[in-house]
């Protein structure tokens, strides 16, 4: 590995794979270069955590909320660990100093006019459509979690994550964003055209067919849907 940012990322792959010392490994490496970085002591103190090296996790955990006093989950990551410990009392206080974080964002967030929160949420899918272009797909799929927090019921943004979802090879994923677009505006049809390829995907023919057949219902000329239907003709 060439630089930081490779351990980092190596040390995020090895605690989602369960490869706990490899993460312990790649995240030193990556502190090294970054000692100041919040994710990177949080993360370092997952892996310690998650291998029972409680007294060592907490250590980067008190850091990583030390640089950032509103970072929630390394104070849940915190209070968990020291509740592991036995330290319940230690533990209720960094899990109350998360709840209050929380609470106070959620207040902020209600101020936030709609068009600022559509402007911020309209910047993460741009910064997403850049990695989709260069195939980092996982980056994508965070910065379009990130857009819906602020526009949930922006349905060309997630129809978008369906479809990264789907190019990363999850489409019990992207089955699910689609069918919340679906839910939460009942006829938008790309969502629907991309729910039906995944049940096409998946061989289940008769249900893609129902789900396009309905979307033809709303919009008999389309020509994405006549397309797809065909595809059942071969």
């Amino acid at each position: 590995m060439s630089d930081e940012k490779d351990y980092l990322k190596e040390g995020k792959r090895n605690i989602e794979e369960g490869e706990y010392q490899s993460a312990q490994f790649n995240l030193k490496k990556a502190l090294e270069e970054h000692p100041n970085y919040p994710d990177i002591n949080n993360l370092l103190g997952v892996a310690l955590s998650l291998s029972g090296r409680y007294k060592e996790a907490v250590k980067f955990f008190k850091k990583a909320v030390e640089l950032n006093p509103q970072y929630i989950e390394a104070h849940i990551n915190y209070a968990l660990t020291l509740n592991q410990m036995g330290k319940l009392e230690e533990a209720n206080n960094e899990f109350e100093k998360a709840e209050s974080i929380e609470t106070e964002r959620e207040s902020e967030f209600e101020k936030l006019e709609f068009s600022v929160r559509a402007r911020i949420s309209n910047s993460h899918k741009e910064t997403a459509t850049l990695y989709v272009s260069i195939g980092r797909f996982d980056e994508a799929v965070e910065e379009l979690r990130k857009a819906l927090i602020f526009a949930p019921n922006f349905h060309d943004i997630r129809t978008l994550l369906g479809k990264v979802l789907m190019e990363k090879g999850d489409l019990e994923g992207a089955k699910a964003e689609f069918k919340e677009v679906l839910r939460r505006s009942g006829d938008y049809i790309p969502a629907a055209v991309k729910l039906g390829l995944c049940y096409y995907k998946e061989d289940d023919k008769e249900i893609a067919e129902d789900i396009w057949k309905k979307a033809q219902e709303l919009d008999p000329e389309n020509p994405t849907i006549k397309a797809h239907l065909d595809l059942l003709k071969g």
